[in-house]
């Protein structure tokens, strides 16, 4: 019975991993899903794709997605999850404000990526940050490297660590500060 019982236990948890989960939360953070009316975020709750988060004044959320990454989507944001559920293909839209992320080494042909109305910037493995606001913004990149695609261009370009890039119509490299 206690066989039984640990490996029951072991299973939920390994399922528990592959999921994406609300981890932490401060302030005002609401959630819609689908048809559904907002409402606010509940601790441990599962992400779903197409659910779409908004963070208020001085307010964030901190989820998981499996194994693959850590995000925190800052306050005063407005995200979509876009394509979550599958572990190989992340994709955050992010309509409005920051979104810093931690992504882990991915497997090969795995890809996680955050999408505004200008660029995508994706990666493999690394700490960077994505941060827009009505056509503009910046990704800064902590550790490794992100791909910043300008989109409807066919322009981009690899931000590595302790660099940033700014864009609007284009886009412009700096040293991240």
């Amino acid at each position: 019975t206690a066989l039984f019982m640990a490996l029951l236990v072991l299973s939920c948890a390994k399922e528990r991993d592959v999921k994406s989960r609300v981890i932490s939360y401060l302030g005002t953070v609401n959630i819609t899903r689908g048809a559904e009316a907002q409402r606010p975020v509940v601790l441990g709750e599962e992400l779903k794709d197409g659910d779409r988060i908004v963070t208020g004044r001085a307010s964030f959320v901190v989820f998981s997605t499996g194994g693959a990454a850590v995000a925190r989507i800052q306050p005063e944001s407005d995200v979509v999850l876009t394509s979550i559920a599958d572990m190989s293909r992340i994709d955050l839209g992010l309509d409005k404000g920051c979104v810093l992320s931690r992504v882990n080494k991915l497997a090969k042909g795995a890809g996680y990526r955050v999408t505004t109305s200008t660029v995508v910037a994706s990666v493999r493995g690394t700490i960077f940050s994505v941060n827009t606001d009505e056509g503009t913004g910046a990704v800064a990149v902590k550790t490794g490297t992100v791909r910043v695609a300008v989109k409807n261009s066919g322009k981009s370009l690899d931000v590595t660590g302790g660099a940033a890039v700014l864009f609007a119509k284009d886009m412009s490299p700096r040293e991240a500060i």
